[in-house]
């Protein structure tokens, strides 16, 4: 019983820090890292004017081609665009995850980790019974 206590623990724990840390906010502030970057506040895209300007849910952000954005929201919480592509500023944020076609993020890691331990656990038996149970012949 002691191993399925241990896999319910580790299952339980993964589940919760594959949760992506979600603020949701309707006020943002868009960055420009590189390039040209364009923002659509319900018209025509225009350049994000300066380094930093104010955005809303429901804008639209576009990325040319070699440029990068960063969204800011309340808390510390931070979105990174670096692909091309208008993406709608939905007021939700994922903390420390870039959107750059990047596989590897906090998710992605807890998912592994969690698929590796899960599977050791199951490959390592799954009872404490130390005794094989006899062989009939």
């Amino acid at each position: 019983m002691g191993k399925f206590i241990s896999l319910a623990l580790t299952a339980s724990v993964l589940v919760l820090l594959s949760v992506p840390v979600a603020a949701k906010a309707d006020e943002a502030r868009v960055r420009v890292d590189r390039g040209e970057v364009r923002l659509s506040q319900g018209g025509e895209f225009t350049p994000v004017p300066g380094t930093v300007t104010q955005a809303k849910t429901g804008d639209r952000l576009m990325v040319t081609d070699g440029a990068a954005a960063t969204v800011f929201y309340d808390g510390d919480c931070r979105r990174v665009f670096e692909l091309p592509g208008v993406y709608t500023l939905d007021g939700s944020c994922t903390a420390a995850v870039v959107d750059s076609g990047n596989m590897v993020n906090g998710t992605m890691v807890a998912a592994i980790v969690g698929g590796v331990a899960i599977t050791a656990a199951v490959l390592s038996g799954g009872s404490d019974d130390d005794e094989a149970p006899p062989v009939s012949r």
